[in-house]
């Protein structure tokens, strides 16, 4: 018998009086009629947006079936679906994984009822540290620059004293290469045209003019196209399509414009000697060249051995081979210190050494190169001012040198002349150094930067996704993400 607990009075009755049994009316508890389920109305899902900074990061996302009270609904297929899975990739669980850099949503549908969240990929290409700032590149070629900014090297106006963020640099051209240097900052079209902007006081943007900022990019004059461009302090040097070196800047009164002269020059100005180089590099006061013989000829100041040829006395006007013979595939300079790496993997440096900068275990000055201590193979060098860094061939960055600002990235900020591993067991594809901070590519195009960060120079602005520590500190001993802004794409 049925289980008429819970019935009204008037169904407890299994027979009726005046013969109402006949009409089928059921008794209480005896399988009556039941409402049907409630119905499917939403989905919410457990992010509103996603972004990501890098490729090959993997978000979860959950999805749960509403009704129209907003009460969850059990037992239900939810399906999801990428707009774009040359973007983004998502599988039957929610796991979202980020694939190249773009803008898409994603789906979460049953039947006809759905809900869409919005997806950015926003990574970087490539990136450049400069004295007190640092630029980056977008996939699609957009420039953004953030730190300091008192001389236009953002590609800003004077409102703008410093960023802690990256900015956009308005009306830059689409550039396939970006370069910063101590006060300004210069770019390559990817047709080969030189672009530079920021401090101009000793010529050294290259468009004839010498005054004190330029606050948006302006073209290299002569018409040259190049295949490098590299800015300095007070002169840029690049090496055109046909190998030739050019530079440009002043005072020059210790030849660093490499035509033979102390004269300065506003426009560019070839450098002699007929070699056909593959890259240049410049420090301070000194420039270095790497022709297609693999060679490395410096010219410039050399008061400090910077030049590698075996003394530190006379600056010169022209290039000239460094000594030891040494055969280098790149070479990089900062101040007054250079560096070059070997087909073997082997990193060398000369020249000051106040700090440890040439990473050879000892802080004497080296007047021709000395092999970076450590046995490390590298596979990419980056001279910064009284340091320096090298990509190992496993991915792994390492510092050496000056540390006060924690510009090494090893959490201290003790000078170290053997190389530290930059924290973190990150995966690096580039790596750049500047005045006091460095910044690293990952292989998944993510930008993370440690050192100064007095000026913005990191972009130190805290996001549920950054990395690093130190948030609001004038100086960041470990490496932190750099985030690019949620900005329309031109």
């Amino acid at each position: 018998m049925a289980d008429t607990s819970d019935c009204p009075a008037w169904g407890r009755w299994s027979l009726f009086p005046l013969g109402l049994v006949g009409l089928g009316v059921p008794a209480c508890g005896d399988g009556g009629p039941t409402s049907p389920p409630p119905a499917l109305t939403s989905i919410s899902v457990s992010h509103e947006r996603v972004a990501f900074t890098g490729l090959g990061e993997v978000v979860t996302l959950v999805a749960s079936a509403r009704d129209q009270r907003g009460n969850p609904l059990s037992g239900v297929t939810i399906v999801w679906s990428a707009g774009d899975p040359a973007v983004v990739t998502v599988t039957d669980a929610g796991n979202v994984r980020s694939v190249a850099d773009g803008e898409t949503t994603l789906t979460a549908s049953s039947g006809s009822v759905s809900t869409t969240v919005p997806v950015t990929v926003h990574v970087w290409a490539s990136l450049s540290a400069g004295g007190a700032h640092t630029c980056a590149l977008t996939p699609a070629g957009e420039t953004y620059c953030w730190g300091e900014n008192a001389h236009g090297q953002l590609g800003h106006g004077p409102t703008v004293l410093e960023s802690n963020g990256p900015l956009l640099v308005p009306g830059a051209p689409t550039f396939a290469s970006i370069a910063a240097g101590h006060e300004h900052t210069c770019g390559l079209t990817p047709a080969g045209d030189a672009f530079c902007w920021g401090n101009n006081e000793s010529g050294q943007l290259g468009d004839g003019e010498s005054r004190s900022r330029q606050e948006t990019p302006v073209p290299v004059s002569g018409g040259l196209t190049f295949q490098t461009i590299a800015p300095g302090g007070v002169h840029t040097c690049g090496v055109t399509l046909a190998g030739e070196a050019y530079c440009w800047g002043s005072p020059n009164l210790v030849g660093y414009l490499g035509d033979g002269t102390t004269q300065p020059a506003h426009t560019p100005v070839a450098v002699v000697g007929g070699h056909t180089f593959r890259t240049i590099a410049l420090g301070g006061e000194h420039s270095c060249g790497l022709t297609d013989a693999f060679v490395t000829d410096c010219w410039g100041q050399n008061n400090r051995a910077q030049l590698g040829s075996g003394s530190s006395s006379a600056f010169r006007t022209t290039p000239t081979a460094i000594s030891g013979g040494l055969r280098f595939e790149s070479i990089t300079a900062w101040a007054n210190h250079s560096c070059g790496l070997t087909a073997s993997n082997v990193a060398h440096c000369w020249g000051r050494n106040d700090s440890g900068q040439l990473g050879a275990g000892t802080t004497n000055a080296a007047t021709v190169p000395v092999a970076v201590a450590g046995g490390l193979a590298f596979q990419a060098i980056a001279a910064g001012s009284e340091f320096s860094c090298g990509l190992s061939t496993t991915g792994a960055g390492h510092c050496w040198g000056l540390n006060d600002k924690g510009q090494l990235g090893d959490g201290l900020t003790t000078a170290s002349s053997l190389p530290h591993p930059v924290m973190g067991n990150l995966e690096f594809q580039a790596i750049t150094a500047g005045g006091r901070h460095a910044c690293g590519l990952t292989t998944g195009l993510a930008a993370y930067c440690w050192g100064d960060n007095t000026l913005g120079t990191l972009d130190r602005r805290r996001r549920e996704s950054d990395v690093g520590s130190g948030s609001g500190s004038r100086s960041i001993t470990t490496r932190q993400r750099v985030v690019l802004p949620l900005l329309p794409r031109r």
